[in-house]
């Protein structure tokens, strides 16, 4: 449980800007649902329904043949864009900034060891210490790493 709290510590400033981008990305397409399914279909004949059925679009429950019945031209291009952009694009956004702040809370775990090891020198990965500094109280000191104290 530890661990899951480290991580939302760490990611929480790229999941902000990333939430509030999907938002803007989610809000276009539920508006964009509205304006050209709201007369035909009635999961999207409000703002609210239409947020809705966008994400039960985004849970995979959807019907497509409502969508190309109400317009056969646009319903092919409103949802590939929105499963390429929203379900495939931001799910994996979303799982890699997760994945990066995990990866970096086990490294945070073993810096004693790395300590151990910047301080004989020794090799170890450039782009590792920076990152820990930041997180674990690590002062850089030309390419070596020194454990602040208290």
């Amino acid at each position: 449980m530890n661990l899951l709290w480290r991580t939302l510590d760490i990611a929480v400033y790229d999941l902000i800007a990333f939430f509030i981008i999907f938002l803007m990305v989610f809000c276009g397409y539920a508006i964009m649902g509205f304006l050209i399914f709201g007369p035909q279909i009635r999961s999207f004949h409000s703002l609210s329904t239409s947020f809705w059925a966008c994400f039960n679009m985004l849970l995979g429950q959807f019907t497509y043949d409502e969508l190309l019945l109400a317009a056969p031209r646009v319903a092919p291009l409103f949802f590939g864009s929105f499963m390429l952009l929203v379900y495939i694009t931001f799910i994996n956004m979303f799982i890699a900034i997760v994945n990066e702040c995990v990866a970096l809370c086990v490294a945070c775990d073993m810096m004693p060891w790395r300590w151990f090891v910047c301080v004989w020198q020794l090799t170890v990965p450039p782009a590792t210490i920076p990152t820990c500094a930041r997180f674990c109280g690590v002062q850089v000191l030309c390419g070596s790493a020194k454990r602040e104290e208290g």
